[in-house]
């Protein structure tokens, strides 16, 4: 067996323990100057890795390591945190102390490792406190920023509030589904569920880790606190890392809604269907309503992802294949969109504690190409044509209205006006607008930024373009939900 053969074989061990070990060392210990390109060489090769593995699954190689879902997740969530890392590092404010600077990168790879853990995982009590391990380290992490903004510390003391009690959900949840079925596998307790024909109290736990894992994603109506968290720090590189922890817990909400859907009372399912349709259009409507009153570059990327998931919700509680397909297309689409659009505040102001929606007036005179990669992702908040995510909004509208749901889909239709605004909004800005004197000049934009910026511009309008990959990709994913594809109407 080859090296290669041999590291694909354990890429999911590998994805955990590599970013989740290297964080632990850095931020007990660190390591100064060489902290910056440790932490950039272990994201890039966790990305590297991650592609590596989706290519071989669409080569027709089987992802021995993990299933389809988690692969294609992990991909989306290794390039996220990749572009982060390489942010954080280029763009790192000149007066934080270095040592301040280490632990933050040390976190933030303590974020990235446990939040692929989860993506990868399918026992309910890891999931939960890999989750809760992310969503902490993500807290302190803000917290680090209480020097330069006071208001760090209380987003961060809101978000350990939130993730406490999330975790208390989920757990509970946990329980409840191991005393009905004995086994916490989210696969395995789906089959002995419907194996013995009784629910029992599966039901409520499933319902306990759906609103568990809602609150991790960030969804309405507590996406205040991911809003808060994602605004909060020193630089706006640092949020970006949040996308990976809510990517992971919207993965999981996937999961055991997939469960749900093999209970044995068709009843049941159906009312976990309308539930989370209701749940995901709640967050559609609060996020881009949200979006539209942003003051904060950083809140609205952080609303706006909130609005995405929603409609990702939306389709995969309609069912069937295409249902399935527009969730998965939905949430990757709406993580590199929050990718490019945190990058562009970045650079619009890398020195402070906030980023006003002023600082991106002129970046397209001054930074023609961030300016160009934050209109593509202003332009695929909207699900424009020949975006990627057109595809998965006009999916999610096809399977609503397939089963009846005209209420949703008039939310999903609401929430792509609103994001119309908002992305009108951002071009102004950039284009037709002078920077303020007050801002100052924006930094030049290092080459460090090129990968990430460019991998959210190629996904959003190549796969809008020609969606045969990620297509495939995400048909192979949906095998995993097996169940709710059966649900087909």
């Amino acid at each position: 067996m080859s090296a290669v053969d041999l590291l694909l074989r354990n890429a999911d061990a590998v994805l955990l323990f590599l970013p989740l070990v290297a964080g632990v060392l850095l931020t007990a210990a660190p390591a100064g100057r060489a902290t910056s390109a440790l932490s950039a060489t272990v994201a890039c090769s966790a990305a590297v890795l991650s592609l590596v593995v989706v290519a071989r699954m669409l080569g027709g190689g089987a992802p021995e390591a993990m299933d389809a879902l988690a692969a294609g997740a992990l991909a989306v969530a290794a390039v996220v945190a990749a572009g982060g890392f390489l942010a954080a590092v280029a763009l790192a404010p000149k007066e934080t102390p270095k040592r301040t600077r280490a632990i933050a990168l040390g976190l933030g790879l303590v974020v990235a490792g446990a939040s692929f853990g989860a993506i990868m995982e399918r026992d309910l009590l890891r999931i939960v406190l890999l989750l809760q391990t992310a969503t902490l380290a993500a807290a302190a992490l803000t917290g680090l920023s209480v020097e330069k903004d006071r208001r760090a510390g209380l987003a961060a003391f809101g978000a350990v509030m939130v993730t406490l009690g999330a975790g208390a959900l989920s757990l509970t949840g946990a329980a409840m589904l191991f005393a009905s079925s004995g086994s916490l596998d989210i696969a395995d307790v789906a089959t002995r569920i419907r194996t013995s024909g009784a629910a029992g109290g599966a039901w409520l736990g499933a319902a306990f880790l759906i609103a568990g894992f809602g609150v991790f994603a960030g969804l309405a109506p507590v996406h205040g606190s991911a809003a808060a968290v994602t605004a909060r720090v020193s630089h706006a590189a640092s949020p970006l890392v949040g996308i990976v922890v809510r990517l992971a817990a919207f993965i999981a909400l996937t999961r055991v809604y997939a469960a749900t859907q093999s209970f044995p009372s068709a009843e049941l399912a159906q009312a976990f269907a309308s539930g989370v349709a209701a749940f995901g259009a709640l967050s559609l409507v609060v996020g881009g309503l949200q979006a539209i009153a942003s003051s904060d570059a950083r809140r609205l990327a952080a609303h706006a992802l909130t609005a995405q998931f929603g409609c990702a919700l939306v389709g995969l509680a309609a069912g069937g294949d295409d249902g399935v397909i527009a969730a998965l297309f939905v949430a990757a689409a709406g993580a590199l969109t929050a990718l490019a659009l945190l990058v562009g505040a970045a650079v619009a102001r890398v020195e402070s504690a906030s980023a006003p929606m002023a600082t991106l007036d002129g970046l397209g005179r001054t930074h023609p190409f961030v300016a160009a990669a934050v209109t593509v992702a202003a332009l695929g908040m909207t699900g424009a044509p020949l975006t990627a995510s057109f595809l998965g909004k006009w999916l999610s509208i096809e399977a609503a209205l397939s089963r009846g749901w005209y209420w949703a889909a008039a939310a999903i239709v609401a929430s792509a006006f609103a994001a119309v605004f908002v992305a009108g909004q951002i071009i102004e800005r950039l284009y037709f607008r002078e920077r303020a004197v007050t801002f100052g000049v924006a930094p030049r934009t290092p080459w460090a930024l090129a990968p990430a910026l460019s991998l959210s511009v190629l996904a959003t309008v190549v796969f809008g373009w020609n969606a045969a990959a990620p297509l495939e990709a995400a048909r192979m994913a949906a095998s995993v939900l097996a169940p709710t594809g059966a649900a087909a109407p």
